[in-house]
């Protein structure tokens, strides 16, 4: 029987660079699971019912790039790449899946996520968006104007902006007419938090 691309290869890695008994490191887990899951219905390349030769066509597709992005928003390019290199010793005898991880295994040495290049910013904030997201599900990202907003709640919303060299963080808080204590309570949890 040959080696599962998701079961043999993956989870193992995976299991290895992310601490799932941390919550959020539960959350990104699951969230690749579910995407390469996904990948490996839509494909075929599963070999319990599947075609192992099928994993090529999933390499080469946009769906691929997606995942490339979604490892390095969480900073775990690295670790794609030795999921890709035991795929590679794993599947040397199938010609076009070797050469299929040669080249995504080249792109993705050559191409370092870390390199600050133009996509540096597009990058930072999808970062950003990511780590917020797993907190606060009410967030809304505008990549044009480079703009990020969370609803905290209980009346809090926060407005990040991104400009070339800096951010800026603007708090709004909604009060109800008479809610003075409101008001002054954050205001001094601002206060604490710069200090």
């Amino acid at each position: 029987m040959s080696i599962d691309f998701t079961r043999h290869i993956v989870n193992p890695v995976l299991s290895k660079v992310i601490d799932a008994r941390r919550s959020e490191h539960a959350k990104i887990l699951d969230e690749i699971r579910k995407i390469i899951h996904d990948c490996e219905e839509k494909y075929g390349f599963s070999i319990y019912g599947g075609e192992v030769e099928k994993l090529a066509v999933f390499l080469m597709s946009s769906d691929f790039d997606h995942l490339v992005k979604v490892f390095d928003s969480y900073g775990l390019r690295d670790a794609l790449v030795k999921i890709l290199e035991d795929a590679l010793e794993a599947y040397r005898n199938y010609t076009e899946v070797s050469k299929a991880i040669e080249s995504k295994i080249s792109m993705l040495k050559s191409n370092k996520a870390v390199r600050r290049n133009k996509d540096y910013l597009k990058r930072s904030i999808g970062e950003l968006v990511n780590s917020l997201r797993l907190k606060y599900p009410n967030i809304e990202s505008d990549p044009v104007k480079k703009e990020v907003r969370v609803e905290l709640g209980e009346g809090r919303l926060a407005k990040i902006k991104f400009y070339r060299k800096r951010v800026v963080v603007n708090m709004i808080i909604k009060l109800e007419e008479g809610d003075a204590s409101l008001l002054s309570r954050e205001l001094q949890r601002i206060l604490e938090c710069s200090g």
